[in-house]
């Protein structure tokens, strides 16, 4: 690929603003690539092509090839970039931080934190905020929780996030629009309609999804009352009908149709998430067959869906050490062995006439046994006697 020509500098003539662009993600990716895609994205062989400033991490986690890749295409396009340093830098990382133009420190906050301080500066500058983030080939999973986290604040905090793997294309999640429905503007029609009048829209308030109206019955009687719904709807099965205007009274009368509001209503927390991952799966599914593009998960169903195995996981667990808790159970305890009762075989041998060797003053009236490696003192001899012999020995010259 041919070296671009000199950028020019930035005027206050300039129409189009500055392309603050961060690069992350551990998706894999080619150098030739990411050559092809930031070449013709920033028109670098175009002399009035766009301004642009990359920001790389070096970090032993973040920097990953697809930062190294992009550092290489700037050096070799003859462009600097500034690196975002962490105190764990790493081989790669010092690498990036070497050959950058400048150095800025994430000061402890974290790699994610400042890139999301380096995108919100320039957008409050004027400047084109950019996450490049390599995503890799796997649509479904995010390559790790790094590069999951970076898209999940970047498109929470609305900066754009693109694709270094996958043709720039659009990382953001956005709910698909449905053509059917229009805003209706306001003509007038209704201005003589008296303010004391309510609104008939057909949408349920909160005491009238609890009763379990339908939309079509407050459209068709908007002026019946709640107490009127519920009676007309399950009077039959409520023991007393009077008791209905006393608040405590009718929440009684509404449990005895649809039960107790306890947590008995509702599956435990392993369950409620399977069918959370399982509508927000759907709900993804449907938006990209609507758009007719590729399913990508949002990064909610993906942290679902991680979690809910976590779960998963746990229980299991927990489900083993119970089982291994009432086979315990079932055993009957043994009797700890006594540490002071050490098992002998046969019985102690008498050591009393064995021989021994020892050194004897019997001038200073002294008798040891013999060491290792030791010397006689000055004025001992050595002898041979009975180990019997020498503590009798012993003990007459202590008592003397």
């Amino acid at each position: 690929m041919a070296l671009n020509k000199p950028k020019k500098k930035p005027t206050e003539t300039d129409d189009e603003p500055m392309r603050v662009i961060v690069v992350a993600g551990a998706g894999p990716v080619e150098f030739n690539y990411i050559d092809d895609q930031l070449s013709d994205w920033l028109a670098i062989e175009d002399e009035d092509g766009p301004e642009f400033r990359f920001y790389l991490p070096a970090d032993r986690q973040a920097t990953t090839d697809a930062v190294v890749h992009v550092a290489h295409w700037l050096d070799e396009v003859r462009e600097p970039y500034t690196a975002i340093t962490t105190d764990k830098i790493g081989r790669k990382g010092r690498g990036i931080a070497d050959d950058a133009e400048d150095v800025i420190d994430d000061e402890g906050i974290g790699i994610v934190n400042m890139t999301m301080d380096v995108l919100g500066r320039a957008r409050s500058r004027g400047e084109e905020p950019y996450l490049l983030l390599s995503w890799g080939p796997d649509a479904d999973n995010a390559p790790d929780e790094l590069t999951a986290e970076l898209l999940d604040r970047a498109v929470g905090e609305g900066f754009p996030v693109l694709d270094l793997s996958m043709g720039l294309e659009d990382l953001g999640y956005s709910e698909p629009v449905d053509d059917d429905t229009s805003e209706i503007a306001d003509d007038g029609e209704n201005d003589d309609v008296p303010a004391d009048d309510p609104e008939v829209t057909g949408e349920l308030t909160e005491d009238e999804v609890e009763l379990g109206v339908t939309s079509a019955e407050v459209v068709e009687e908007p002026g019946k009352s709640i107490r009127q719904r519920l009676l007309d709807k399950h009077g039959h099965e409520i023991e007393n009908v009077a008791d209905l205007d006393n608040p405590d009274e009718a929440q009684a009368a509404v449990e005895q149709v649809y039960g107790p509001s306890d947590d008995e209503r509702f599956p435990d927390l392993e369950r409620t998430l399977a069918l959370a991952v399982q509508a927000f799966t759907l709900e993804d599914e449907r938006n990209a067959a609507i758009n007719c593009a590729e399913v990508r998960y949002r990064p909610l169903t993906l942290a679902l869906k991680y979690h809910a195995e976590q779960i998963e996981g746990y229980s299991k667990i927990i489900d083993r050490a119970k089982e291994n808790l009432l086979r315990a159970a079932e055993k009957p305890a043994e009797a700890p062995a006594s540490p002071e009762q050490p098992k002998r075989r046969g019985k102690p041998r008498d050591t009393a006439s064995d021989d021994v060797t020892v050194y004897h003053d019997p001038n200073k009236q002294t008798v040891r046994l013999v060491p290792g490696r030791g010397r006689p003192r000055n004025g001992e001899v050595k002898e041979i006697m009975t180990r019997a012999a020498f503590e009798a020995l012993l003990a007459e010259y202590e008592a003397d």
